[in-house]
């Protein structure tokens, strides 16, 4: 296998997500000759010219499959929308790797962004040697403009066994992503109903802050943010050594009765449906607490601009995080107004349970939404 630093990669679909972790990409395999290296594709005509500029390697507006035949990578960053992969896998990937094959060159990895379709998918389409996975990154590299480190979690499924050099590489490439995470084949899809429901956090804080201040109780959505992060660090006691610090006491008074049944009834419900899903309990535990951290993280930190920003802007038409957010006003938020207009006195009996199980149900309808999306 190539040293890091000699490896060809192209990017089919260089979009929000792949700008995003693009650090990964330069910083394991970067160097001075990283443009006769690394190629991509976008369909952004107008943002074209932008990306040329910001990531210095070449950048061409479709031609997905001129670009592979041109750079023969040795890894391929597969990340159009989930829409259009399948035609992508049976057009240009079919092609290309067709063209490999009559040429007795190397078989390249693929490393899948679209969560649908599998791995296997793939395997189908290209031929059974293929080593392909799907990749669920983390999306946070920067929290208030500070670059995150040994914060949250990326989570990856192999559709066939990998050999150890090549899982290696991976994990080199993602090594500031937090912690590695491996999914089942059949609990990939099925798992974004739980990780959906807190990604929904970057709505329901800020939501959660309007309503307490049409109440008349005073606070700002980043200090429910931070009161979150505090308790859930209580709780797991897991606090990343170079992050910002979480204080339990941010926050005092009456208020707290609510935020602590509403953080305990949200990490409830999300563990809830993970041991419905059977999901294995030492990578379940990993997304229960980092991946609480870094969500509550940036909303401890950032404005409600980016807020909305990672969670509706970034959210697919139609896809797994807008059907949790709008599963979250339609299901959950009137619970919360309840919880609020209760504050005078004290939340009625069974309220937490209430909320958890919205939080519950949540994840079972995001979850299945997820499994009809992959057919």
């Amino acid at each position: 296998m190539k040293p890091d630093s000699q490896v060809h990669f192209s990017i089919i679909g260089l979009g929000n997500l792949m700008e995003v972790i693009w650090h990964c990409f330069k910083e394991s395999m970067g160097g001075d000759d990283l443009a006769q290296r690394a190629n991509s594709t976008t369909a952004d005509q107008d943002d074209l010219e932008r990306k040329r500029e910001v990531f210095k390697i070449p950048v061409q507006l479709g031609g997905n499959l001129d670009a592979l035949k041109a750079n023969r990578p040795d890894i391929i960053f597969f990340a159009p929308p989930p829409t259009i992969a399948p035609g992508e896998i049976n057009t240009t990937l079919r092609d290309y790797f067709s063209w490999v094959r009559e040429r007795g060159m190397p078989i390249p990895e693929i490393y899948a962004f679209p969560p649908m379709p599998l791995g296997q998918y793939y395997r189908d389409v290209l031929g059974q040697d293929v080593l392909v996975c799907n990749i669920i990154p983390n999306n946070v590299s920067k929290v208030a403009g500070k670059a995150l480190k040994d914060e949250g979690y990326y989570v990856v499924s192999f559709a066939s066994d990998w050999p150890a050099e090549s899982k290696e590489r991976l994990k080199r490439i993602f090594a500031s992503q937090g912690a590695f995470v491996e999914a089942p084949v059949d609990k990939l899809v099925p798992m974004l109903g739980g990780t959906c429901v807190f990604f929904s956090l970057w709505q329901v804080v800020p939501v959660l802050a309007d309503i307490l201040n049409s109440k008349g109780h005073e606070i700002h959505h980043n200090l429910i943010g931070e009161y979150f992060r505090a308790q859930c660090q209580k709780i797991t006691g897991y606090a990343p050594a170079e992050s910002a610090p979480a204080d339990p006491e941010c926050v005092t008074g009456p208020l707290t009765q609510l935020l602590d049944a509403v953080i305990i009834a949200w990490r409830n419900g999300v563990e809830r449906f993970f041991e419905e899903l059977r999901f294995p309990a030492d990578s379940t535990k990993i997304i229960m607490v980092q991946g609480f951290d870094i969500i509550l993280h940036t909303c401890q930190k950032e404005p409600r601009e980016v807020l909305d920003g990672h969670a509706i802007g970034a959210a697919t038409k139609g896809g797994v995080l807008e059907k949790g957010i709008n599963t979250f006003h339609e299901l959950t938020k009137p619970v919360l107004v309840r919880g609020a207009d209760a504050l005078a006195s004290d939340l009625p009996t069974g309220w937490r349970d209430e909320l958890e199980a919205k939080v519950l149900e949540t994840a079972r309808i995001v979850g299945a939404h997820a499994l009809k999306l992959a057919g």
